[in-house]
């Protein structure tokens, strides 16, 4: 930083937006090193994708707690809908896979986490199972 007035570039950013204008042409270098050299915060994890998370935890856990049922009763499933259940459990993956990414970037709350090694157990629990179905 150079003095009181922050880094020249944060001035001149400034100083355009109060006045509702671009910047001065020659300024774009200076402007562009800084966005490409700024310290930024962590931005907290906004509420829409903790909602989110809670939506994604609560549909994985309840349809992985699901598999031992219906595993027993995939025999009396039609065709169709065994197909339909094939080509749609993707989407399950997906959702889990986004999670799987949230965590490792430390968007969980303390309790989001709880749950989702709650859920991690339940994948590994029923996983093998999962994998006949699809095969089958």
């Amino acid at each position: 930083m150079s003095g009181a007035g922050g880094d020249p570039a944060d001035r001149v950013i400034r100083e355009s937006i109060a006045a509702g204008r671009a910047a001065p042409p020659e300024a774009t270098e200076q402007i562009l090193e800084r966005m490409a050299t700024a310290p930024f915060e962590r931005q907290e994890t906004p509420v829409r994708s903790l909602a989110r998370i809670d939506r994604y935890l609560d549909l994985l856990v309840a349809e992985w707690l699901d598999i031992p049922k219906l595993a027993a009763e995939w025999p009396t499933w039609e065709r169709h809908a065994r197909l339909d259940f094939v080509h749609e459990w993707p989407i399950q993956e997906d959702r889990l896979a986004q999670l799987r990414d949230c965590a490792g970037r430390g968007l969980l709350t303390p309790p989001q986490r709880a749950r989702y090694e709650t859920l991690l157990r339940l994948v590994e629990q029923h996983r093998p199972t999962l994998a006949t179905l699809l095969e089958g």
